[in-house]
Order: C-alpha cells, then sequence, then structure tokens
C-alpha cells in the first residue's frame, strides 16, 4: 500500500502497464516555504496593537479580491507547466475546463 509521499510513477509487471492514479509529490521545500510563510504571519498577527482599527468592508473586499487574482495567476501558472509538461513529453494536451476559463480571463 502506498501512501500520498511516496507515490512515484507506474511501475511496469511482465511487459504489462499498471496504472496508478495521477502522480503527486510535494516538494519539501514547498512544504517549508508554507510553513515558514505561515509562522511570519502569525507573528505579525501576534505582534500587533491591541487597540488597532478594526478592517472595514472596503479592505475586506480589497483583500478578497487581492487573494482571488492570485489564485487565478497560480492556477494560470499551473496549467501552462502541466501544458509545458505535456508538450516536452509529446502528448497531445486537450486543456481542461479550467484552462479555457483562464485563458479566456488571461486575454
Amino acid at each position: 500500500m502506498s501512501s500520498f509521499w511516496d507515490a512515484g510513477p507506474p511501475t511496469r509487471a511482465r511487459n504489462r502497464k499498471t496504472v496508478r492514479g495521477p502522480s503527486v509529490r510535494i516538494q519539501p521545500i514547498t512544504v517549508l516555504g508554507a510553513v515558514l510563510c505561515l509562522w511570519v504571519l502569525y507573528a505579525m498577527y501576534r505582534s500587533a496593537p491591541k487597540d488597532q482599527r478594526k478592517s472595514t468592508i472596503r479592505q475586506k473586499i480589497k483583500l478578497a479580491k487581492m487573494l482571488i487574482g492570485a489564485l487565478l495567476a497560480l492556477m494560470a501558472i499551473t496549467y501552462s507547466m502541466r501544458g509545458l509538461g505535456d508538450s516536452l513529453d509529446g502528448k497531445p494536451h486537450e486543456p481542461t475546463f479550467a484552462e479555457r476559463v483562464i485563458t479566456y480571463f488571461a486575454r
């Protein structure tokens, strides 16, 4: 039984290809960077003065727009890298629905 961390490419057994699910692997440097980023945000939150103003609705909407924009940018980069990997492997790449939406917004 394989776990999330040791999922690898499919192996061949007796001239027969065994197919497993998609190979997902998180690099340790990615996890380290995410932990470091969250730790810095938490430290900034803890060191903030207790009597500071509450954020307004306008600030919350602005933050939500920024987060949605960052998510769309991350999705665009991820899908373009997936397409690049498929083209380097020589596989035809059929765009998914999400890729078509991102391509539409990128125009």
